[in-house]
């Protein structure tokens, strides 16, 4: 009896520590209007282009809100507005992490609007070192790698509808002709050289079919090989209550566990 009482112990312990373990491997970050700037996420925008954290749209796959691009009409000829989310949880300058080694890379996407009979919408960059001499230098030594959910099946009639994609092992292309240029498909598990950005976006530098786009994405799930450089992560994209809204929430919720004690206390 001694003996299967010590068992149980031991096998409960085992699956907390697992339990502790999943956790840590499969975090879910939230990220807002509040924490962007502080937290594994830059932005940037070029032109007539903007992004922030919203509610909905529609039922985002995670939490209540979105992270949202919006690329506006842009300025001129070179000009078009252009959003840039970039991934900063690993120091790609420092840490050599290859496309082979994403072990998850995934998100959902929402279409709000965009140009008639166009598929667009928030989709990934890499910089990547084509020729493995460990130093960015564009051209035709080095490559853009990118993931379009156009290039996956995404279609110009899927508007207003949340989309889940599978990035590790969608469909990429390159700029360079290397790589086979043009639309032409490979996968992340056959490029062993290192990358040096990451990033999400919405746009391109001279506007055109981009114009006066906006696109949702949320629910984006990252993971690399070598955990001990980063874990799984997801990250749902929301907009925080404002402050005061927050203040009334603890407010209310610290007045029903008062009456709660008030109620126990006159029972006794």
């Amino acid at each position: 009896m001694k003996n299967s009482k010590y068992s149980l112990m031991t096998l409960a312990i085992l699956a907390i520590t697992f339990s502790l373990v999943v956790a840590a491997q499969a975090a879910v970050v939230e990220i807002n209007n509040q924490n962007i700037g502080s937290s594994v996420w830059y932005m940037e925008n070029d032109n007539t282009a903007s992004q922030q954290g919203v509610t909905g749209p529609g039922t985002p796959p995670l939490g209540t809100g979105s992270w949202q691009f919006n690329t506006g009409s842009g300025t001129g000829s070179g000009l078009g507005g252009k959003a840039y989310l970039w991934f900063t949880g690993v120091n790609l300058g420092t840490t050599v992490v290859k496309p082979s080694d994403f072990t998850t890379l995934s998100y959902s996407t929402y279409v709000v609007s965009r140009n008639a009979d166009t598929s667009v919408a928030p989709y990934w960059n890499m910089k990547y070192d084509l020729n493995g001499n460990n130093i960015w230098e564009g051209g035709s030594t080095d490559a853009y790698l990118i993931f379009e959910p156009a290039n996956n099946g995404h279609k110009s009639t899927d508007v207003g509808i949340w989309q889940n994609w599978d990035v590790a092992n969608g469909n990429w292309w390159s700029d360079n002709s290397a790589l086979g240029g043009g639309k032409d498909n490979f996968f992340l598990s056959t490029l062993n050289n290192r990358i040096f950005t990451l990033d999400l976006l919405a746009g391109q530098s001279n506007g055109d079919i981009w114009a006066n786009a906006i696109g949702d994405f949320d629910a984006v799930s990252i993971g690399i090989a070598n955990g001990a450089i980063f874990a799984d992560t997801t990250y749902n994209f929301e907009t925080p209550l404002p402050g005061t809204l927050l203040l009334l929430g603890s407010g209310l919720t610290g007045l029903v566990l008062w009456r709660r004690r008030k109620a126990v206390l006159n029972k006794g």
